[in-house]
């Protein structure tokens, strides 16, 4: 469902290269993990004999082979019905994108085909993988703790009772999902280092001199949980935000989940719509619980089963798995 979202916002459409495009997706994240020319610069060249230079290239020339062919795709699609795009109708990511390369295309700066697949890409790496992280940790989370799985339910299904189906109109409703989805990015935020950051300029911060061109990761785990800021901070206790105005938007530095001042994620809306919808739709029409052989502590490798929540709605009956 993650995906499907972003695709919309991004190509308007669902995308037909789903499963192609998400593994070449995870492909990518992976092998954009450790380095050991993260730690020591000098020794770059050891990705030639590692391979994992090679291994860069090819995913690159898949990825730009997909981005394309989705491009070329809209591109044909526009031209083969140039009315289709009435007053009022919503544009994606993509058209806006190459609206913007047509109309400058004479200007100096204008957007190449390249910069305008660098942006994709990024919305569909931090748009996809860290909202679903962030919501396979909630439903870990509420399964540890199962009285908060149950008030969460509670709320879910009597917001959308009368309606039968979860809508985004009324998300906002959901006062306690929301402060439960707060307390799972404060104890296990899915970006636990936040992006690095280079000082331009040597400078001092707490009587640390940080030289110029000094690469520094803000451990916004560690921060969730310190005790100094935070009542009971190894705990999962979502109360804490009810009435509490500490919000992840940046200004309270306690909580950066998705970092702070000029530099914070753009995407932040979209991310959180990107997961409050999903798990509003999971609560609502299923049960959840721990696998008998399991007791509350659990790992990440653990296997959940929702038990079909039968309503006089409806919804499937089928039992399905998710693993986290």
């Amino acid at each position: 469902m993650t995906f499907g979202i972003v695709t919309r916002a991004a190509f308007g459409d669902k995308c037909n290269d789903q499963d192609e495009f998400l593994s070449v997706m995870k492909e990518m994240v992976r092998v954009q993990g450790f380095g050991v020319s993260d730690l020591f610069p000098s020794q770059k060249w050891l990705h030639v004999i590692t391979g994992e230079r090679r291994r860069f290239e090819e995913i690159h020339r898949k990825c730009d082979a997909l981005l394309q062919r989705f491009i070329d795709e809209r591109v044909s699609s526009s031209k083969s019905d140039p009315d289709a795009e009435e007053e009022g109708d919503q544009i994606s990511l993509l058209d806006g994108l190459l609206n913007s390369r047509d109309h400058h295309s004479g200007s100096e700066g204008r957007l190449t085909m390249n910069n305008a697949k660098s942006v994709i890409l990024d919305v569909f790496i931090a748009g996809t993988e860290s909202s679903f992280t962030l919501l396979q940790y909630t439903i870990l989370e509420l399964l540890r703790n199962p009285e908060v799985m149950k008030r969460a339910q509670e709320e879910v299904r009597q917001v959308f009772k009368k309606q039968g189906y979860v809508s985004e109109e009324d998300i906002s409703e959901l006062k306690y999902m929301k402060a439960a989805l707060k307390e799972t990015m404060r104890l296990d935020p899915p970006l636990p280092l936040l992006v690095p950051r280079e000082s331009s300029e040597r400078c001092e911060i707490n009587g640390y001199t940080i030289p110029p061109k000094t690469q520094m990761l803000v451990n916004a785990y560690a921060i969730g949980r310190d005790p100094s800021y935070w009542e009971r901070a190894e705990e999962f206790w979502p109360e804490r935000f009810l009435e509490c105005e500490i919000d992840y938007k940046g200004f309270n530095f306690e909580l950066i989940p998705f970092g702070a001042g000029r530099r914070i994620c753009p995407g932040i809306y979209l991310a959180m719509a990107n997961v409050e919808l999903p798990l509003a739709n999971l609560l609502f029409h299923f049960d959840w619980q721990l696998p008998p052989d399991r007791d509350n502590n659990v790992d990440e490798d653990l296997s959940v089963i929702p038990i079909s929540y039968h309503h006089p709605f409806g919804c499937g009956k089928s039992p399905t798995s998710l693993v986290l």
